[in-house]
C-alpha cells in the first residue's frame, strides 16, 4: 500500500511578549478554524451501513448518483449512491468545496495515483434517506476510512474578491431571488459544461451550476444558489473571462436566501478559448447591468481544509 503525506497548512507567527522583556522567542502556530455550521447542523460525524471502493476500469467515464459538486442541489431520492469519479471529486464534495481557490490547492497537492485518468468507484447505502448534506458526511467518513484521509481546518488569510451591490437599492434584472414555485432539475451527471443550447432556446436550469459557450458568448447560471456560493463562483468565472488572477470569493452583499442568476459575457481578447469576433459585454459589465453586482480586490481571512494525508484504498 503506498502513502503520500500532504502539504501542510500555512503558519501564521505570534511574538511572543517575552521578546519584549528581552527573551528571543517566536512562536508560530497554525490558527485553526471552526467547524462550519453545515456540518453541525447536518447532524456531525455520519457513516454508510455498507460501502465498497474499487478502481475504475481505464477508459471509465465520470458519473455519480447525485451531482459533486459544492453547491446544495437537488436532494438524494433514495438511499443508495454511487458514483465513478477521481478522488479530487469526492473531495470537493465531501467537504462542500466551492471555492475555486480552494479547490485548485486541494489538487495540487494530490498524490499523482488520485489524479485522472486514474477514477475510484463508491457504491454505498444509508440507514434512510439521507440529506444532501448527511451524504457529504457519509462521503468524509468514507474517505477517512478507506483513503486514510486525514485534514485539519485553519483560517489562511487570502486575497479576495469581495462581492457587493453596485447600487444598494437595485439588483440587475437577472438576479432573482429562487422561487419555491418553479424547481430545478437534478443533474446528477453534471460536470462543469453541458451541450450548449442553440443560440436564443432558454437551456435547462439545473440546481446548482450550468455553463456553456455560444459563438464566444460565456453563459453562466446559478439555480437555487445562495449568495456566498454566487461569490464563489463569480470569483471562479472571472478567471474564466481572463479578467483576473485566482483569488476566493467573499460575499458582502447583504442578501440572504436563495437566488438565481444568468449572467452572459465575452472573454477578454487574447485570452485562452476568446473569439475575436464575439460581440457583447465584458465581464465586470455583465456582473454590472445583469446582475446588480461587483467584485472588488481586498483581503479577508477564509476557512480553508487542509490535507495531512492520503493513501491509494485497497480494492475490496
Amino acid at each position: 500500500m503506498s502513502r503520500q503525506t500532504l502539504a501542510k497548512g500555512i503558519k501564521w507567527c505570534a511574538i511572543s511578549p517575552f521578546l519584549f522583556l528581552g527573551g528571543s522567542s517566536l512562536t508560530c502556530v497554525a490558527q485553526q478554524a471552526s467547524r462550519p455550521k453545515w456540518e453541525i447542523a447536518a447532524g456531525g460525524e455520519m457513516k454508510f451501513d455498507v460501502a465498497s471502493v474499487k478502481p475504475s476500469k481505464p477508459g471509465s467515464l465520470f458519473e455519480a448518483s447525485v451531482s459533486l459538486d459544492g453547491l446544495d442541489g437537488a436532494a438524494p431520492t433514495g438511499n443508495l449512491f454511487r458514483a465513478n469519479a477521481p478522488v479530487h471529486a469526492y473531495l470537493l464534495f465531501a467537504y462542500k468545496i466551492s471555492d475555486s481557490v480552494q479547490a485548485r490547492s486541494i489538487w495540487d497537492h494530490l498524490p499523482s495515483w488520485a489524479k485522472p485518468p486514474q477514477f475510484f468507484t463508491i457504491e454505498a447505502r444509508a440507514d434512510g434517506v439521507p440529506t444532501r448534506d448527511q451524504l457529504r458526511l457519509m462521503v468524509q467518513s468514507l474517505l477517512v476510512d478507506r483513503f486514510k484521509l486525514r485534514v485539519h481546518r485553519e483560517m489562511q488569510m487570502r486575497d479576495v474578491y469581495t462581492l457587493v451591490r453596485d447600487r444598494p437599492d437595485k439588483l440587475g434584472p437577472q438576479l432573482q431571488p429562487h422561487s419555491a414555485d418553479n424547481p430545478c432539475l437534478n443533474n446528477p451527471n453534471a460536470t462543469f459544461a453541458i451541450a450548449a443550447p442553440t443560440r436564443g432556446t432558454e437551456g435547462p436550469h439545473y440546481c446548482g451550476m450550468v455553463v456553456w459557450d455560444i459563438d464566444g458568448e460565456h453563459h453562466l447560471r446559478l439555480t437555487d444558489v445562495t449568495m456566498p456560493q454566487v461569490a464563489n463562483y463569480l470569483s471562479g468565472a472571472s478567471m474564466q473571462a481572463g479578467t483576473a488572477t485566482p483569488h476566493s470569493g467573499v460575499d458582502r452583499t447583504g442578501l440572504t436566501g436563495r437566488f438565481d442568476l444568468d449572467v452572459q459575457f465575452v472573454q477578454e481578447a487574447n485570452g485562452p478559448g476568446s473569439n475575436p469576433d464575439a460581440s457583447g459585454p465584458n465581464f465586470a459589465s455583465a456582473l454590472k447591468n445583469q446582475l446588480g453586482l461587483k467584485l472588488v480586490n481586498g483581503k479577508a481571512e477564509v476557512n480553508v481544509i487542509v490535507i495531512d494525508h492520503l493513501e491509494r484504498p485497497s480494492s475490496d
